[in-house]
């Protein structure tokens, strides 16, 4: 399969500042021969897989940022190294490089990719196989101490922003990670409790109104089982049978470690609304 011709199909795919236009130079290409169309598909494949990344990295629709995913992608797909071995190395050493960029962001300290190539080098050199277990715990047990040092201090700057934002969109404080404010009146209903069978309907918005999609909340639910995060069910306990709540807290609080799947700022303030009704009502 010709690579040229899937760097300019690609090429041309990404510099379109539109999603729905097919690059004139190289339409005809659909209708050629099998392989060059085969070719013109996939380019048009990744081109489409690029833009839905972009919907959500928004950095990703500039004239600047395509080229530059272009250059990378030229630079990969033009090597002539003939060796697999050579390949894998190649891949990890690109995956590891930008995980290590993003390590040095997220916690503020600059790793030395000198010394992973070191270590790595030298335990290949040797025929002693490495104690897998041994490694992850060293690594994970220092990860997991930058990890907790850096969110205690997003923590206390998420705390603030949500009290901030809590107080300007009018939400009262259940806690310090939650606040509420009613969608419906509560009435008369006692509030649901513990083994109550529920049918509910949650969905999550940034405080200015954009829907996150996430799959991670069931249509019903028993409280007390764990299958919603401790500040939902939280938030549930403080309702009443077919009331609306709104609830406002941090992406860690609500997501977890997986905040960042989302798109958020840890100290972001997230909007989660509930809509619970009892199952099964009592006759």
């Amino acid at each position: 399969m010709h690579r040229k011709l899937l760097f300019s199909l690609l090429g041309a795919a990404l510099l379109l500042v539109g999603c729905n236009h097919n690059p004139k130079s190289i339409a005809d290409l659909k209708n050629a021969t099998e392989a060059d169309s085969m070719m013109y598909y996939f380019g048009e494949m990744q081109a489409a897989n690029y833009w839905m990344d972009a919907e959500t990295d928004t950095l990703l629709r500039t004239k600047e940022a395509r080229e530059a995913f272009i250059r990378g992608f030229r630079d990969a797909m033009e090597l002539d190294e003939d060796d697999s071995a050579y390949n894998k190395g190649l891949q990890l050493g690109i995956r590891l490089a930008l995980r290590l960029r993003e390590f040095n962001r997220r916690y503020d300290i600059k790793l030395s990719e000198k010394v992973l190539a070191a270590s790595l080098e030298a335990h290949l050199e040797s025929d002693t196989c490495v104690n897998i277990a041994e490694a992850q715990q060293g690594f994970y047990n220092i990860k997991d101490r930058y990890e907790f040092a850096t969110a205690g201090k997003e923590l206390t700057s998420a705390k603030k922003s949500l009290e901030i934002e809590s107080r300007d969109k009018g939400f009262t404080e259940i806690n310090d990670t939650l606040y509420a404010k009613d969608v419906t009146p509560r009435g008369s209903q006692p509030a649901f409790k513990f083994g109550d069978r529920l049918a509910v309907e949650i969905t999550v918005s940034t405080v200015d109104g954009k829907e996150i999609t996430t799959r991670q909340f069931p249509d019903s639910i028993t409280l007390g089982e764990g299958r919603v995060p401790k500040v939902v069910q939280l938030g549930i306990l403080s309702m009443s049978d077919g009331q609306t709540r709104q609830f406002m807290t941090t992406p860690r609080t609500l997501f977890g470690r997986r905040f960042a799947n989302y798109s958020l700022l840890y100290n972001e303030p997230v909007i989660f609304t509930i809509k619970a009704s009892l199952a099964h009502p009592p006759k």
